[in-house]
């Protein structure tokens, strides 16, 4: 395979927030680069398929997997559906609207206002609900 036409062939990605818009033309972009990749949902199922199938298309693999990435068990969840897939994770593409909804606290992603944590990485975040460190 000519890595110059594919350079992230090997690779496997999750797309939070890919079944539409950006996050959608990102697991494609990253299928053309030769990734797999998993599709992060939570209630566009035919969006995420039709994504997937697109994915497929361009000779990558994928995978549509439901999850509320404020959710931690769906998280896990998520987490373990693509190692069973892919057997790994390379590329994290933070794309999920988190924040926008309404009527949540500021720092919700983080699960807990107690202990806010980053739900990616388990640790302590900082000045971001994002970062962690």
């Amino acid at each position: 395979m000519d890595l110059a036409a594919k350079p992230l062939a090997g690779k496997a990605a999750l797309v939070t927030g890919g079944s539409r818009g950006v996050g959608a033309a990102t697991a494609r972009l990253l299928a053309d680069a030769g990734a797999d990749v998993a599709i992060n949902y939570r209630d566009k199922l035919k969006r995420a398929e039709g994504v997937a199938a697109q994915v497929e298309a361009a000779g990558s693999w994928a995978l549509a997997v439901r999850a509320d990435i404020t959710d931690e068990s769906a998280v896990d969840a998520m987490v373990a559906a693509i190692a069973e897939r892919f057997g790994r994770l390379d590329l994290l593409i933070l794309n999920a609207s988190g924040g926008l909804e309404k009527d949540v606290a500021e720092d919700y992603a983080c699960g807990s206002t107690a202990t806010p944590r980053c739900w990616w990485s388990g640790r302590r975040c900082r000045s971001c609900r994002w970062a962690a460190g």
